[in-house]
C-alpha cells in the first residue's frame, strides 16, 4: 500500500506533537515514539530502510550543513542504493534523535523493530494496510503529484532498473565528486519540491517550542 498525502501529514504532525509531549513526561514509551518518528522521517524523504539507518556512519551524517543530508553507502543490496538523501523535513528532530534511533535499531531484532514500526504507522494513520515499505511507494506518488521527474526521485530513493538507469549521481559525477556542495544543493532542491506539502513541518516553529519546554523543565 502507498501512504497518501493526508497520511503523510498525520504522521508528521504526530511526530512533532509527540516530541513536545515527551519533554513534559519523559517516559520510555514516549522515547520509543521519538525513535519511530525519526525512522519515519528518514523513510519518507529517502526510502531509507531500517538497516540503512542503523549503518549510517557518523562521517556520513551531515545534518549541520547549510544543505543537510545523509550518505547511504557500505553494505547495500544493489549499487543504486548507495545515494545521497537530502533532509528537508524535520532536520532538527532527526539531529536530536538519530543517535538513540541507531542504538535502538542496533539492539532490537529486525523482526521486532519491523513489527513495532508497522504498528506505529498503522495506529497513527488508522490504515492497517500500511507498512514501512509504503514510504518508498509514497516517493513515487509524491513525484507524480508534485510534478517531479521519477528519474530524479530515483536518485534520492536508490531505485534501480529502467526508472533510474542505475545510480545517476555516481555515474554522472563520479563517486569522489558526488558529495560536493553543488550536487547536494541540486538534490536538495529536488527533495524540497518532492516534499513541498510537508515543509510546514520543518523546524522553525516546533524547535522553538521544544527549546522553551526544555528550559521550563530545567534541561
Amino acid at each position: 500500500a502507498t501512504i497518501s498525502l493526508d497520511e503523510q501529514h498525520i504522521i508528521c504532525k504526530r511526530i512533532v506533537d509527540t516530541e513536545q509531549q515527551h519533554i513534559k513526561e519523559d517516559t520510555a514509551h514516549s522515547k520509543l515514539q521519538l525513535t519511530l518518528g525519526c525512522i519515519c522521517l528518514l523513510e519518507l524523504q529517502g526510502g531509507l530502510m531500517a538497516s540503512e539507518i542503523n549503518r549510517l556512519k557518523p562521517s556520513n551524517i551531515k545534518l549541520d550543513t547549510m544543505t543537510p543530508f545523509v550518505i547511504v553507502d557500505g553494505k547495500v543490496k544493489r549499487n543504486a542504493r548507495k545515494r545521497i538523501v537530502p533532509i528537508v523535513v524535520g532536520v532538527d528532530y532527526i539531529r536530536r534523535h538519530l543517535t538513540q534511533t541507531q542504538k535502538w535499531l542496533n539492539k532490537t531484532k529486525t523482526a521486532n523493530h519491523s513489527a513495532t514500526l508497522k504498528k506505529f504507522i498503522q495506529r497513527v494513520t488508522g490504515n492497517n494496510e500500511l507498512t514501512a515499505h509504503s514510504f518508498r511507494h509514497g516517493g513515487q506518488m509524491n513525484s507524480q503529484i508534485n510534478d517531479v521527474s521519477s528519474d530524479l526521485v530515483a536518485i534520492i530513493f536508490g531505485w534501480s532498473g529502467a526508472r533510474s538507469g542505475g545510480n545517476v549521481v555516481q555515474s554522472k559525477y563520479g563517486a569522489a565528486n558526488c558529495h560536493k556542495s553543488e550536487v547536494v544543493e541540486a538534490l536538495t532542491n529536488i527533495s524540497k519540491k518532492l516534499n513541498q506539502h510537508l515543509l510546514q513541518y520543518n523546524d522553525d516553529q516546533y524547535s522553538s517550542n521544544v527549546v522553551n519546554l526544555r528550559q521550563q523543565r530545567g534541561d
